[in-house]
């Protein structure tokens, strides 16, 4: 088993050389709770429904961890982690306290820092939405990618804000989200 730990987060970056029993047995050892959702995944591409996890974090919201992976081999298509706060409170105007924006941001950065460490400087985009454009002195917003010479493509992405507007049938609600993508391309 050949997996690369992430400054004790236990991510592993290794799409390409994982198993479906490898990752498992990874959120076995962390303690993570097998999470059962009561949406249905439909694939286009033969990938099966993807086992899901729940990892318990303090400051930051709970991290969601989905396996997708092919119905017929089990070979792994993509990893998603996701840190989010719409995963766990639906309200509208859900605004989170400076204290949590400034932990995900770091906890972005220092994700950032560590896929860096591993695959060099990622292309890097910096306030591309509407939310940006409607409040950005008070939003973090980033999308950092890597391209892998092993056929793996990692994307990681991170919006911060407490803005909130609601007019008529229009409502943006604050976001607090960092999303982790480990793609394998070299799925056949």
């Amino acid at each position: 088993m050949s997996i690369s730990f992430s400054f004790g987060q236990n991510i592993n970056y290794e799409i390409n050389k994982t198993t479906l029993k490898e990752y498992l047995l990874l959120e076995e050892s962390t303690g993570s709770e097998l999470f059962y959702s009561n949406s249905r995944y439909y694939s286009s591409n033969g990938d099966a429904q993807p086992m899901e996890y729940l990892r318990k974090e303090t400051l930051i919201p709970n991290l969601k961890v989905y396996y997708f992976f092919k119905e017929k081999d089990s070979v792994m298509s993509y990893v998603l982690y996701e840190w989010d706060v719409s995963n766990f409170e639906d309200d509208d105007n859900n605004k989170q306290s400076e204290k949590v924006q400034k932990a995900l941001i770091q906890k972005y950065q220092d994700l950032k820092q560590d896929i860096s460490n591993k695959f060099g400087e990622p292309v890097v985009k910096k306030n591309y939405s509407n939310i940006s454009r409607l409040d950005p002195e008070n939003v973090f917003e980033e999308n950092s990618k890597w391209n892998s010479n092993e056929n793996i493509e990692i994307e990681l992405y991170s919006t911060v804000s407490n803005f909130f507007k609601k007019e008529g049938f229009l409502t943006v609600n604050p976001v607090h989200r960092i999303r982790l993508y480990i793609r394998n391309l070299n799925i056949k």
